[in-house]
């Protein structure tokens, strides 16, 4: 309880002790796979990605696949070499996919996308679903920053999720590409979280429009964070260095939604 009128900085305190307080409490049998996606590039699906994985990693180790088919840019947001990259167990099968896995100052776990596209080729379904195998024996949370693509490796990818973090901007191509999305994601709906992130400073319209046009509730709704772009210029993810700010309260907000099975 908070006296009225409250001050917002004094709100915000309360929420993100709550939601603090909340994922603390999670309770983990199995190990969860968590797509994050959009068939809309640029609205920020590694931004939500990154730092999902850095709070689900304050719960339990946590991995974070790129899964990208155009030289990925999770290397680029932590600021790491792809010198080890999923790539390279491709072309070489026995590579065991635990050695590709490299270590992020913010103890994040990473397994990177090849830094040149097609040079590799692209996992089957096969392949994906023994990547994905390994990487459970690595953490507790796989996170996989999705392909803008819904082919036969993507597929197997959200058969195996948890939940599906669907990410929409809010322009309308975003939101009608969201739209599309959704049809197309029937079979996966149940396990659906749809969010809607602000990828960029200005006007936005409001949620109400948003879910109407979407046809769909917004489960959390993100605001531009100015924070994220310094964040991301020192390589590291913003929960792990401003873990009050609104994008991290919103990404919170979503794991604490896939945390309570």
């Amino acid at each position: 309880h908070i006296s009225k009128p409250a001050d917002i900085d004094t709100l915000m305190n309360h929420i993100n002790a709550l939601l603090e307080r909340n994922i603390a409490k999670a309770q983990l049998k199995d190990t969860i796979v968590i797509p994050v996606l959009s068939l809309k590039g640029g609205v920020g699906v590694t931004t939500i990605a990154v730092n999902l994985a850095s709070v689900l990693r304050q719960v339990a180790p946590t991995v974070l696949l790129d899964l990208s088919p155009t030289a990925g840019q999770c290397a680029f947001f932590l600021r790491l070499r792809p010198e080890k990259h999923w790539g390279q167990y491709l072309e070489k099968p026995e590579t065991p996919i635990d050695s590709l896995v490299l270590k992020h100052p913010s103890n994040l776990q990473v397994l990177l996308a090849p830094p040149i596209p097609d040079r590799y080729g692209w996992p089957n379904k096969h392949q994906i679903e023994t990547i994905i195998a390994r990487l459970k024996a690595v953490g507790r949370f796989v996170v996989v920053d999705m392909p803008s693509l819904l082919d036969p490796t993507a597929k197997a990818v959200l058969t195996q999720a948890h939940r599906i973090v669907l990410v929409s901007g809010n322009n309308p191509a975003a939101v009608q590409v969201t739209r599309v999305t959704l049809q197309a994601l029937q079979e996966w709906k149940a396990r659906l979280i749809v969010i809607h992130n602000t990828f960029a400073p200005g006007p936005r319209p409001p949620t109400d429009a948003i879910q109407k046009a979407l046809r769909a509730p917004l489960t959390v709704d993100i605001p531009y964070d100015p924070a994220q772009s310094t964040a991301m210029h020192k390589g590291m993810p913003l929960a792990a260095v401003q873990p009050k700010t609104p994008l991290v309260l919103g990404i919170k907000r979503i794991a604490q939604i896939l945390l309570a099975r």
